[in-house]
């Protein structure tokens, strides 16, 4: 009977697990694929990309796996006093991943309405600054929880795991919690990706031979795709739990579920991007054959060919040229 009892907490382990394994090699990939392939090397946003999959690595690797610990152990495991209250340290990639890939969009959106912005803050200094940002503001948001102010983590005594809860009774600071790390940032991000690929798909009807308005199309839909398949691995448990409270903390199998869901976003985020891109593609197919490594030698930074980072973009902002493509490498 008690094997019984616990037989949905193992399954969703096992799932979890083999789910994670296979995003850890996916992710190694996707990440090998945008070091290594010159086609995607170029854009200037592929340093915040590759920033964006080391945290999907790092959460495929550590995270989810470690937050599987407390369930496989059970509730009746006598845990550190203090596991849940510091647990939240390492998964923190959660927030960190919302707000890295938040700017990320807005980078991809400043190329497309403001050139002159998108010249400053492509440069080595500005992209560093916009890689440390988003650990500043997550380090910032878990100090919260940590202190137990306006929220903790604890314990659940039904699955054994950890879970956020308000410290004053109130529902005020979780919605504030899941405003600023959930909503804002993919709200953000939706906005930023649909103004590009409009703007993106007219200037492609003007230019239809331009091989860097191409580029831009693609992997822009691409990271709108991604952005898709996040909001449906964060919004479903934001859901039930806005408006389904009661029957959702009662329901083990959906509580499961839903939390594979979410823990699934960065195992499974590489499928879509091969799925929604010939770019990565190719890529991985070079990767295979091992044909794109000596270029990795030759050209050892990030950035356009033969070029440091910031030139390269600064020596082609102009979009309007008559007589070459001039489009932005991003």
């Amino acid at each position: 009977m008690v094997a019984f009892q616990y037989f949905p907490q193992l399954v969703w382990i096992c799932a979890v697990l083999i789910t994670t394994a296979f995003g850890t090699f996916a992710n190694v990939l996707l990440l090998v694929t945008l070091c290594v392939y010159k086609p995607l090397r170029q854009s200037s946003s592929c340093p915040l990309i590759i920033h964006c999959i080391a945290i999907n690595l790092y959460m495929t690797a550590v995270t989810v796996p470690g937050s599987t610990i407390p369930s496989f152990l059970g509730p009746n495991f006598d845990l550190p006093h203090n596991f849940c209250r510091y647990q939240v340290l390492f998964s923190s990639a959660y927030p960190l991943i919302a707000f890295s890939e938040c700017l990320l969009a807005l980078h991809r959106l400043s190329a497309v309405i403001l050139p002159d912005v998108f010249r400053s803050i492509s440069t080595r200094k500005a992209t560093t600054v916009l890689i440390v940002l988003p650990w500043l503001m997550t380090t910032i948001l878990n100090a919260f929880p940590v202190a137990e102010v306006g929220f903790k983590f604890i314990r659940s005594k039904v699955t054994g795991g950890c879970a956020f809860i308000s410290t004053e009774g109130s529902t005020f600071h979780m919605l504030l919690l899941s405003i600023f790390a959930s909503h804002a940032p993919t709200a953000v991000m939706g906005l930023s990706y649909l103004v590009v690929l409009v703007k993106t798909s007219r200037d492609l009807k003007r230019r239809r031979s331009s091989r860097n308005l191409r580029r831009r199309m693609e992997i822009s839909r691409t990271l709108f795709v991604s952005f898709l398949w996040q909001c449906m691995t964060i919004y479903p448990i934001l859901f039930l739990l806005a408006f389904f409270g009661k029957q959702f903390s009662t329901n083990i199998p959906l509580q499961l579920g839903i939390r594979w869901l979410t823990h699934s976003y960065s195992a499974i985020n590489p499928v879509f991007f091969w799925a929604s891109s010939r770019l990565f593609q190719e890529g991985a197919r070079e990767v295979f054959r091992c044909r794109c490594w000596m270029q990795l030698k030759q050209h050892g930074s990030v950035g356009p060919q033969g070029e440091p980072h910031g030139e390269g973009t600064n020596r082609e902002m102009s979009t309007n040229a008559p007589t070459r493509d001039r489009s932005l490498r991003y």
